[in-house]
């Protein structure tokens, strides 16, 4: 058996005992940085897998503090060149950060643009090949199957996003990014991820969040299931 953990960026994970996940398999995304001053856990997995238009001046900071870490980042292809001038998002990665032997590439999928709103989104994972469908929380997931796992446990996946606190640090995002619209959409793409993590995965998935709204995956006790010897 082979148990990961995969992190959201939830409130939650000031809750968490995140020390006691030293030793596990675990896979941390986008700024989970910011909370590093407070434990010293470190992920086995990094991930970014897309790029936030409100956060367009510090991914690379992000990436690179991973990368130089010696951390196995799983990283969306784009990252690496940035964009020529011309294009159309040009503006939000002029640059990349080249190529490290310690990154895997991921390609978005023909579902990538296609949100929960849309018919045209998607129904079903399709691994080897990762769906990158919905949000970030959907990819780490399928890249703990892909690294072996036999059971997932989801940790700072609070959703309600709605609810005004959305991450583990004020700040994570700016103000300008805390509007109705923006927060609903992302919501709605992180439970129909949820949705089709719990429809497409090989493996059970466990919620062990410390509170939070998503009732989607049975839920567990993280710290009774950090009292079990991993296997």
């Amino acid at each position: 058996m082979s148990r990961w953990f995969v992190l959201g960026n939830g409130p939650s994970l000031n809750d968490t005992p995140l020390d006691k996940l030293i030793g596990e398999n675990t896979i941390g995304m986008n700024r989970i940085h910011l909370i590093y001053d407070k434990t010293d856990w470190r992920p086995t997995i990094y991930m970014k897998v897309d790029y936030n238009p409100y956060l367009k001046d510090d991914w690379q900071y992000n990436v690179k503090l991973h990368l130089d870490m010696g951390i196995k980042c799983y990283l969306w292809e784009d990252l690496k060149d940035g964009y020529p001038e011309g294009h159309m998002h040009h503006e939000y990665m002029p640059t990349g950060i080249g190529d490290y032997p310690n990154a895997v590439w991921v390609k978005r999928c023909e579902h990538h643009d296609y949100s929960w709103e849309n018919t045209k989104r998607a129904k079903a994972w399709h691994l080897p090949r990762i769906c990158t469908a919905f949000s970030t929380i959907s990819v780490a997931m399928q890249i703990a199957v892909l690294e072996g796992a036999t059971e997932i446990y989801l940790l700072g996946c609070d959703l309600g996003m709605t609810s005004g606190k959305t991450h583990f640090v004020e700040g994570y995002l700016p103000e300008e990014a805390h509007h109705r619209e923006y927060t609903e959409w992302m919501n709605g793409n992180f439970i129909e991820a949820h949705k089709l993590a719990r429809a497409s995965s090989p493996i059970p998935i466990f919620n062990a969040t410390v509170g939070g709204d998503l009732e989607i995956h049975p839920r567990v006790d993280i710290n009774e299931i950090l009292c079990h010897t991993k296997s």
